[in-house]
């Protein structure tokens, strides 16, 4: 479901009877574009994750932490972007 926004996954889930704790428990988040897979950056994404799942354990700064990935790796400043039509929606709010 490269495609659905959180809010539209969590809909489908429930229109489809998915009853799964994430769903339950409005515990599904969405990874920022390149940062899970086919690239460096899915370290990033490692991070992400990691401090979803355990925060008791890991307060990784992410943007703090994506902007010395970027400059490192990129020689650029790291900016949120909206995501592309490579793998999820444009901005449709």
């Amino acid at each position: 479901m490269f495609s659905s926004s959180v809010i539209d996954f969590y809909e489908y889930c429930i229109k489809n009877e998915l009853d799964v704790p994430a769903v339950r428990d409005k515990k599904i988040y969405q990874i920022y574009p390149g940062w899970d897979f086919g690239s460096p950056r899915w370290i990033l994404g490692l991070m992400y994750i990691a401090n979803k799942i355990h925060p008791e354990i890991f307060n990784f700064n992410i943007y703090a932490e994506a902007d010395l990935f970027y400059k490192k790796f990129y020689r650029l400043k790291f900016s949120l972007i909206e995501p592309n039509r490579s793998f999820h929606k444009a901005s449709a709010r």
